[in-house]
């Protein structure tokens, strides 16, 4: 059997997750639903093993943009969050705002996140992009390979004859059967 990778906080994220889900399932079938595509989207010790090479991480880098979220884990942005909440912002000038927030944290009225804490959320957002990433070059993959069997062959190995296309989708599929070639498992 083989060793288990998951970390303890990316196994209680996982099924905190799944326990949110099942929460909306209002009958059986949402259930069953909820729980194939829990399963589906779950991260798995295969994800976080994968190594990948020096094509597929360039492919990474070049086709996939980075997204940088400077809100998350910042005290001040939920400062400033509440008091637009609150209404205390409206009509206010930008140094005005600056200064309520400075004052705010140096009352540490909003204290900043552990570095536990964060160091958790980084572990687990590592892991889900982890993830990301090898469906992206999974699909990438899937579509490079049928796109270059489908250049390279030719119309009559599918069991399309130059003769028997008429003008109607009817006409076609009544006038023969589509072969397609078997697809590798990847």
């Amino acid at each position: 059997m083989a060793r288990s990778v998951l970390s303890y906080a990316l196994h209680k994220f996982q099924t905190e997750k799944a326990q949110k889900l099942m929460r909306k399932a209002k009958n059986t079938t949402d259930r069953e639903l909820f729980a194939a595509f829990n399963a589906a989207t779950k991260i798995t010790s295969e994800d976080l093993q994968r190594e990948y090479s020096s094509e597929e991480v360039k492919s990474l880098c070049l086709r996939t943009k980075v997204r940088v979220k400077m809100h998350y884990f910042n005290s001040v942005w939920d400062a400033k969050l509440k008091r637009e909440k609150k209404g205390r912002l409206a009509n206010k000038s930008d140094s005005a705002i600056n200064a309520m927030l400075v004052r705010a944290t140096k009352k540490e009225k909003y204290k900043p996140y552990t570095a536990k804490h964060v160091a958790q959320y980084n572990h687990i957002a590592k892991c889900e992009l982890k993830r990301k990433n090898n469906l992206r070059l999974d699909r990438w993959k899937r579509e490079k390979w049928t796109s270059q069997t489908l250049t390279r062959s030719e119309p009559e190995s599918h069991g399309i004859k130059p003769g028997n296309v008429s003008a109607g989708p009817a006409s076609l599929s009544a006038r023969f059967e589509l072969k397609l070639p078997d697809m590798p498992v990847l």
